[in-house]
C-alpha cells in the first residue's frame, strides 16, 4: 500500500486536532494490519468483512479509526452478498461515508471526513454520467485533491502552520495507490518499504505553542457480545475530546484524548473484555521535543513508585507494565489506579496476572526518546522479578549503533526503593553531572539503598511462586506476618518474621536504626498497599529515629499490590 511509505512525511503535517505527530504511523498501521490480516475469498461478502475486521483491530488515532469505520460501512451496504456490480460498489463508498462521520462525537469538516465525502460524491456523480469506472475514479481523485488543498483554509490551526490535513492527505494517498492499480494492473512491490518503527515525535518543522488540555491520547479496542455504539460514545465523550468510536457490532475500536484514562478504563471493563489499550502521554511529548530540560534522558517503568509530580519536575518517562484480570488488559498506573485495582480485586472472579511491557513499546519509546536525546539512562526493576530489564536491553541495542549513549541499569530493586534510586538519578541530572557521573552516582545509589517490606500474609507471594506453598501453609498456620527484602541480587527473601504487625515494626525499625547509627539515612520513602494508616505510622517511626520525614508516601504500582498483596507497607531508605 502507498501509504506504508509515506507515513514520515504524514506525521510531519499533523497539527490537528493536536500537533502530536503520528497521522502517518496511525494510518500505517492500520493499512498493515489489513495487509496481513485480511483474506481473499471468492464472496465480496467475505472480502469485505476480512478487511473491515482487519482495520478495525489494527486502527490507531483519529484517522485510523474513521477509516476502519469507513470500511465497516462499505461491508455494511455489501452485507450478504457473493458478489456486485460496479455501480452497487460506488453506491456502497457513498454510504459509508455516513459511517466514518457518525465515528467521531464531533465532526469537523476540513478534515479527511471532507476529503472522502467528496471523493464518493464525485465519484458516484461521474460514474452516472461516463458510465466508465476508471475514469470516473480518476476525476474524483482530481477533484478530492482540490478538496484537500482547501483544508488549509477550512481549519485555522492548518492555515497557520501551512500545511493540509494529515488524515486528508493519507486518504488521497490510498486511492492513489488503488489509481495506479487500475490504470496499470499492477500490484504494487511492497518488498523495499522498511517495517520502520513507530515513531511518537513532533515533526522537527512545527514549532507550535501548543495548549494541551487532555494529556493522553487513549485507544482500546474491546470485545463484546453486543456493543451499542451511540451509548458507548456518549460515556466516552464525557471523558475527554477527540472522540472516536468505529465498530462491528462485537468489537468497538475507541479514540479519546482524557485527563483520566484510568476512570474510562473502569467503565469500559464493564461493558467487554478489553484486547487492546495504547496511552500516549502527550504533555510529556511535547515537553521533551519543544521544553527540554536536560541534556540526559531519564527512563524507568511503572514499578517505580515516585510521584506524578516528581516526573513532571525531571521530565522522568515510566513504560508501563501490564496487568490482567482475566482476559482484560490494563496499563500500570495509567489506566489502572490503585482504587481502581482495589476496587476489582474484590469484585472480579479472577486473580490478577502481571507481565512484562512488549518488546515493541520499547522500540517505540527508544525511537522517540533517542530522537532528542543522545544520551539516555534506564533504570528498571530486579531482572529476578521480571523480564523488564532485558527488553529494555534488547530494544536499546539498535540505538547503540547509531553513536547513542544508553545506559540500561538492573536496579535489583522495586517500588520505593526504585524510586529512591531514580529520584537520586534525576537530581544528578538537574546539577549538571556528566553523563559518566550519573550512572556512578547511580550505582553507588543501589548498593546504599535497601527495602523492607511487612506483608499481611505470604498468601500472594505463593501465588506469584516466590515462596513454597508448604512455607505458605505453615506461615497461615501460625498467623506468620512476614518481613521481606530483596538481596545483592535483586531477588526476594525472607528477612524476618514476627507474629503480629507490631512485631514486623520491631523487626524492620530495629534495622532502620542500626543503619542510621552506623552510616546516617540520607532519605527515604513509604509505599502501602491500601494502607495508608500503617504508612503513616511508618514516617512516625522513621521520623523518630532519623529526624527526617519521608520524602513521599504513594499507594504502590497495581502490578506491586497484586504481588504484595493489600495492607502490605514498605519503607526503602539509603544511607550516606
Amino acid at each position: 500500500m502507498n501509504l506504508l511509505g509515506y507515513q514520515n512525511e504524514l506525521n510531519k503535517i499533523n497539527v490537528f486536532p493536536v500537533p502530536d505527530g503520528d497521522t502517518g504511523t496511525n494510518l500505517a498501521s492500520t493499512m498493515r494490519s489489513i495487509l496481513e490480516m485480511s483474506r481473499r475469498h471468492q464472496s465480496i461478502s467475505e472480502v469485505a468483512q476480512s478487511i473491515a475486521d482487519a482495520a478495525l483491530i489494527g486502527a490507531r488515532g483519529n484517522s485510523g479509526a474513521i477509516f476502519a469505520q469507513y470500511f465497516h460501512g462499505i461491508r455494511d451496504y455489501i452485507g450478504e452478498k457473493n458478489e456486485i456490480h460496479v455501480t452497487e460498489l460506488i453506491n456502497a463508498f457513498v454510504y459509508a461515508v455516513d459511517f466514518a462521520y457518525k465515528a467521531v462525537l464531533e465532526p469537523v469538516e476540513g478534515t479527511v471526513l471532507t476529503v472522502i465525502k467528496t471523493w464518493a460524491s464525485v465519484l458516484k456523480e461521474t460514474f452516472e454520467e461516463l458510465k466508465a469506472f476508471v475514469e470516473s475514479f480518476l476525476k474524483a481523485f482530481r477533484q478530492s485533491t482540490e478538496a484537500l488543498n482547501q483544508t488549509t483554509d477550512q481549519l485555522k490551526v492548518l492555515k497557520e502552520s501551512h500545511v493540509v490535513d494529515a488524515g486528508g492527505k493519507g486518504f488521497l494517498i490510498f486511492l492513489d495507490g488503488m489509481g495506479n492499480y487500475l490504470k496499470t494492473g499492477e500490484k504494487p512491490d511492497l518488498s523495499h518499504i522498511v517495517d520502520t518503527v513507530d515513531t511518537v515525535a513532533m515533526s522537527e518543522e512545527h514549532q507550535l505553542d501548543a495548549e494541551i488540555k487532555n494529556r493522553y491520547c487513549t485507544e482500546a479496542l474491546i470485545d463484546s457480545e453486543k456493543i451499542d455504539p451511540q451509548s458507548l460514545r456518549k460515556m466516552v465523550g464525557g471523558y475527554g475530546d477527540s472522540v472516536v468510536i468505529a465498530d462491528n457490532g462485537k468489537k468497538a475500536r475507541i479514540h479519546v484524548h482524557t485527563n483520566n484514562p484510568a476512570d474510562l478504563f473502569f467503565e469500559l471493563q464493564k461493558r467487554g473484555d478489553i484486547i487492546q489499550q495504547k496511552v500516549d502521554d502527550m504533555k510529556m511529548q511535547y515537553r521533551i521535543k519543544n521544553q527540554r530540560k536536560y541534556k540526559i534522558g531519564l527512563l524507568t517503568d511503572s514499578t517505580c513508585d515516585i510521584p506524578e509530580e516528581l516526573l513532571d519536575k525531571y521530565q522522568i518517562q515510566m513504560v508501563p507494565l501490564q496487568l490482567n484480570f482475566g482476559s482484560t488488559n490494563f496499563l500500570d498506573k495509567l489506566t489502572i489506579t490503585p482504587d481502581h485495582f482495589y476496587t476489582l480485586l474484590a469484585q472480579s472472579p479472577y486473580v490478577p496476572t502481571s507481565s512484562q511491557p512488549s518488546f515493541r513499546k520499547f522500540q517505540n519509546l527508544y525511537s522517540f526518546l533517542m530522537s532528542h536525546y543522545d544520551q539516555l539512562i534506564a533504570i528498571h526493576l530486579s531482572s529476578k522479578l521480571s523480564g523488564t530489564y532485558n527488553l529494555s536491553q534488547s530494544a536499546a541495542e539498535k540505538f547503540l549503533l547509531k553513536n547513542k549513549e544508553i545506559a540500561v541499569i538492573d536496579s535489583k530493586m522495586n517500588t520505593g526503593a526504585l524510586g529512591i534510586v531514580v529520584e537520586e538519578a534525576a537530581e544528578a541530572i538537574e546539577k549538571g553531572l556528566s553523563y559518566d557521573d550519573v550512572r556512578d552516582r547511580i550505582n553507588e545509589a543501589i548498593e546504599k539503598t535497601t527495602l523492607m517490606v511487612s506483608l499481611k500474609s505470604l498468601k500472594e507471594m505463593v501465588r506469584g511462586g516466590r515462596v513454597s506453598p508448604l512455607k505458605g501453609f505453615l506461615g497461615k498456620l501460625m498467623n506468620l506476618k512476614p518481613v521481606v527484602s530483596l538481596d545483592k541480587e535483586g531477588k526476594s527473601t525472607l528477612y524476618g518474621k514476627g507474629f503480629s504487625e507490631r512485631g514486623n515494626r520491631k523487626v524492620i525499625f530495629q534495622m532502620f536504626q542500626e543503619m542510621h547509627e552506623k552510616q546516617g539515612i540520607k532519605r527515604y520513602t513509604i509505599t502501602h498497599a491500601n494502607n495508608k494508616r500503617d504508612a503513616e505510622r511508618f514516617e512516625e517511626m522513621a521520623e523518630s529515629i532519623s529526624g527526617k520525614k519521608a520524602d513521599y508516601i504513594y499507594n504502590l504500582s497495581p502490578v506491586i499490590g497484586a504481588h504484595a498483596g493489600i495492607g502490605a507497607v514498605s519503607i526503602a531508605f539509603m544511607t550516606n
